[in-house]
């Protein structure tokens, strides 16, 4: 009984040095903050534009962000939720401005589905947090252990890295789903660890403040072979670059040299941004109604160098006779056709429709759990146009047209149960977003290393608004475990060979190991 007395004491003040800790480094450190700055952001947008919808819209966007935006880890949660928050007001603002919608004719009842949506956007905020609330304590722990051990990623040796792992592009079109096997998705993934390696080498350049050359270097030869895609697939590339430099505000230091970066850097985010919507505008109103139709019908042959050079070719005819009025506009059809399509369910469904109790989201959690590498038979997803058709009323593009239109996860959520279904379901899709996120950190072998898997993962697989929740939800879940799969077996060794010197070289394996347990000592004794 003794025994058993001591060792719930122990556990006890074990407990409480955590809790201690815990509150000393809150790691949310802009929530105060964006509460205040959200209503000011709302009345400000109430005023401007005349609407209360507006106003709210903008207060959820820096509500949203302040709770998700973690002290000393990259900003990848809050830049997901805002990146899919602008899918959500863009055709919203925009008919505010001009009295149109973007892209289409007819809208349903488009003020219900963008509140819809914002309300979605904090259940689903509080779904993360509630996701690694549950896993707060071991979290912790893993986190203070790869934080004590020092860690110098050489630049040099980052940048062979990523020449070496992304030189097979420049060699053949890298497309999984033309191999005749059930391991595509699986490919898909382990080819995505690459991007670690290059998130890592511009977090390392913003934290030394030297060797840009190799991040542009790297920049350019990691890009050039994405422009030979049918696909806009290169943006990704930009965003990983800007949430590493968001890494790197930190208003709250007290660090004058923290204090002089954090004033710039938001200034440089400002400029990324407009850079971002030129090369958009860029892409949607000049390059991509030509450069698609010519590749779809092999108008454009060769290997990957003379696609490359092809495309060069197209951008510089286009960009001249480019009109930025039809090209805003296409651009801001593309992101608001989803949320257009949403304001047609809620208007159907369940006057016209009857809620699905359920149906969608049964479907997504079986095709999750079964892996198609298991079950063979699994049905192939296809497009995702059917729901659009079913539920919207409407005819869009769909597999005979080699596309595929999205409605959005918080739509099929609506379809399945009307509002609780969005704050339910989508509150718990946060916990799954919030659960992966402490994983990965369990089978990483430094800070830096998990940093970069996760801005990979969720980068991937957590900013598409208008995705089907079985592809998301699936996807995310392989990548979770393909990651930690990889982390756990390669880890430490990539970790060796990118360390400058060998200080940090006998850091923890991969995985839950004693590091954690040393740390959990020194607080009960403590």
């Amino acid at each position: 009984m003794k025994i058993v007395y001591r060792m719930d004491r122990v556990s006890s003040e074990a407990q409480s040095a955590i809790d201690r800790a815990s509150q000393a480094a809150f790691p949310y450190p802009l929530q105060r903050q964006s509460f205040v700055l959200g209503l000011w952001a709302g009345a400000i947008g109430w005023c401007l534009f005349g609407s209360l919808l507006a106003g709210f819209s903008l207060a959820v966007l820096v509500w949203a962000a302040g709770a998700l935006w973690r002290r000393d880890e990259p900003p990848i949660l809050a830049f997901c939720v805002a990146y899919q928050w602008f899918f959500v007001v863009t055709g919203f603002y925009f008919r505010l401005v001009t009295d149109r919608y973007p892209g289409l004719p007819v809208t349903g009842d488009l003020e219900t589905a963008v509140l819809l949506s914002l309300v979605g956007f904090l259940a689903l905020a509080g779904g993360i947090r509630a996701g690694l609330y549950l896993v707060r304590h071991r979290f912790f722990f893993v986190q203070q252990s790869l934080h004590v051990r020092p860690v110098d990623y050489d630049v040099r040796r980052l940048f062979w890295t990523v020449a070496c792992l992304y030189t097979v592009n420049w060699i053949v079109e890298v497309d999984p789903m033309e191999i005749r096997f059930d391991a595509a998705q699986v490919i898909y993934r382990v080819l995505e660890f690459r991007t670690i390696f290059l998130f890592l080498l511009f977090v390392v350049i913003l934290q030394k403040r030297k060797g840009y050359q190799y991040g542009a270097a790297a920049m350019l030869y990691v890009l050039a072979p994405r422009f030979a895609s049918v696909m806009s697939n290169f943006k990704e590339l930009f965003f990983l670059a800007c949430v590493a430099l968001l890494g790197e505000w930190r208003p709250w230091s007290e660090s004058d040299l923290d204090k002089a970066r954090s004033a710039r850097i938001p200034l440089i985010a400002v400029g990324s941004g407009v850079a971002l919507l030129v090369m958009g505008l860029v892409w949607e109103g000049g390059v991509k109604p030509v450069w698609r139709p010519a590749m779809r019908v092999g108008a454009v042959q060769g290997s990957v160098v003379d696609k490359v050079a092809a495309f060069a070719g197209t951008l510089h005819e286009a960009v001249p006779a480019l009109e930025m009025g039809a090209a805003f506009e296409a651009l801001a059809s593309r992101m608001s056709s989803g949320i257009g399509y949403f304001s047609h369910v809620v208007e159907r469904v369940p006057e016209h429709l009857p809620y699905e109790n359920g149906r969608l989201t049964l479907r997504a959690l079986q095709l999750t759990l079964t892996p198609r590498f298991l079950f063979p038979d699994k049905p192939n997803l296809g497009a995702d146009s059917w729901l659009i058709r079913e539920y919207a009323g409407l005819y869009v593009a769909g597999e005979e047209n080699e596309t595929s239109v999205g409605l959005g996860y918080m739509a099929e959520f609506y379809i399945d149960y009307g509002v609780p279904g969005i704050l339910v379901l989508t509150f718990l899709y946060g916990c799954a977003v919030g659960l992966v996120y402490a994983t990965i950190l369990l089978f990483s072998p430094s800070h830096s290393f998990f940093c970069g898997a996760v801005t990979a993962i969720l980068l991937q697989h957590f900013a598409s608004y208008e995705g089907e929740i079985a592809k998301l939800l699936g996807g995310l879940l392989q990548a979770c475990i393909i990651f930690s799969i990889l982390s756990y077996v390669t880890g430490r060794l990539w970790h060796g060979q990118l360390l400058l010197s060998r200080v940090g070289r006998d850091s923890r394996a991969p995985g839950i190991s004693a590091g954690a347990e040393t740390l959990g000592a020194r607080s009960v004794t403590s």
